[in-house]
């Protein structure tokens, strides 16, 4: 982040006197035109072509319009680590813009989420002393930061100069291919089953009533008469003699 931090103290920084006491009085007549950084990976809309500067191993490429009181800049820095979707460290790139701008005593006024091609991004507004702006935009592209910034006064931006610094600043292009979004795996497809049937009772089947053959009445047997009681026979008893 520290270096990042010097990045945005390079480009936030206020223009000096020079540049505001001795505007060039022929300055170049703006002819916008695409610029494409093939090695850097980035193509932008600048009025002229822009000068590389190094900064500490830093490529800063600016336009300074003279006249109009503008400076045009675009650079980038490579990351230790691609931030990914983690918002804690992207918002630690910002944070270095931030702390840039709070070193050379700008004020952040403003602030707004924006995105690249499916990349994260963030732009702000710094008002600087003297009477500055500037506006930026930052976007982390896999293991690289691009920024462009737009540096003037902020009477500039009440103007038509405004329409100018909207055109740089929504010209820029990255090479890289948006990220690709992790494969979603397909949910497991749980089988429907379908829903059974309740199991009918088993009607029964109609029986054969059976046909009953009456048995032939057994012959009703003839009442057994009892045997005659013989007459029971009195013998007499002897009769004795008179005496």
């Amino acid at each position: 982040m520290r270096r990042f931090i010097l990045i945005a103290a390079l480009v936030v920084g206020v223009p000096t006197g020079a540049w505001i006491a001795n505007p060039s009085p022929a300055a170049a007549q703006s002819i916008w035109k695409r610029v494409v950084f093939p090695k850097e990976g980035f193509s932008v809309v600048v009025p002229e072509m822009p000068k590389a500067r190094q900064e500490k191993g830093l490529s800063l490429y600016e336009v300074v319009r003279d006249r109009e009181q503008v400076r045009y800049a675009v650079g980038y820095l490579d990351l230790a680590i691609a931030p990914g979707s983690d918002p804690a460290l992207i918002n630690e790139v910002y944070e270095g813009v931030r702390k840039g701008a709070a070193a050379d005593q700008g004020k952040l006024v403003s602030h707004r989420t924006i995105a690249l091609s499916g990349f994260p991004g963030r732009e702000m507004t710094f008002f600087l002393p003297e009477g500055f702006a500037a506006r930026w935009r930052v976007y982390v592209v896999n293991k690289r930061a691009y920024f462009l910034s737009a540096t003037t006064t902020r009477r500039n931006l009440q103007t038509d100069l405004a329409k100018s610094v909207a055109v740089f600043l929504d010209s820029f292009r990255v090479a890289a291919k948006p990220p690709v979004a992790p494969p979603q795996l397909p949910r497991q497809s749980v089988p429907v089953l379908p829903t059974p049937s309740p199991t009918p009772s088993p009607t029964p089947s109609p029986e054969a009533t059976p046909s009953v053959t009456p048995s032939p009445p057994s012959p009703t047997p003839s009442p057994t008469m009892p045997s005659p009681v013989p007459s029971p026979t009195l013998t007499p008893s002897p009769q004795g003699g008179q005496g």
